[in-house]
């Protein structure tokens, strides 16, 4: 009996799969370009920012708060840059591999602000935001000045409002990456060739 009721406490404990999931969508047939995601994980110091791996709080045993935490310091810059760079792929905009990145079109600053779920059982509160830079290939010239990117969600346990704030922030990076002028910005199509030498 205590085997079981142990095995029980630990799929409690546990839970089924990562703790940051989200909902990404398929890849375009054809993306254009080829961009470097480059995540800074610059939260404040009591949501985050001191400690890499906590994400927020939630009651504990007689109503203490403990702290959420992921299981390293930079799962939350991974979650992020697998994020953006699924999201750019869905609107057609290339993503430059890790070590790949000769030929890039364009280098994305994904600058993590909050990133944060509390609350109390049953009703917590969550929210991912951040801001989308575009510059040039080798980060010295901002072609777009940072854009705000939100998603948040509200609901009975920190997992499942993480789920719901990350696939909404996954859809409005797709949508903000598909604008016509941050796409072009992003694969480069804005940007002009240097004109050849005179002879």
């Amino acid at each position: 009996m205590q085997k079981v009721s142990f095995a029980l406490l630990s799929v409690v404990l546990v839970g089924c799969g990562p703790y940051l999931q989200y909902k990404a969508q398929p890849a375009a047939p054809s993306p254009a370009g080829k961009i470097i995601v480059e995540v800074r994980d610059n939260r404040e110091p009591k949501v985050g920012g001191d400690k890499k791996e906590v994400v927020g709080l939630q009651t504990g045993s007689f109503g203490i708060p403990t702290a959420i935490r992921v299981p390293t310091p930079t799962t939350v810059t991974e979650t992020m840059t697998k994020l953006v760079g699924e999201a750019a792929m869905s609107a057609g905009v290339g993503v430059a591999a890790k070590g790949d990145e000769a030929g890039a079109t364009a280098r994305v600053i994904v600058d993590v602000q909050r990133f944060w779920c509390t609350g109390y059982n049953p009703v917590y509160k969550g929210d991912v935001t951040a801001s989308l830079t575009v510059l040039d290939p080798n980060g010295q010239q901002v072609r777009i000045p940072g854009q705000p990117v939100h998603g948040q969600d509200g609901g009975m346990n920190c997992q499942g409002v993480f789920k719901k704030a990350l696939t909404d922030f996954f859809s409005a990076t797709k949508a903000m990456l598909a604008m016509d002028n941050i796409k072009a910005a992003a694969t480069g199509a804005n940007t002009q060739a240097a004109p050849p030498p005179a002879q």
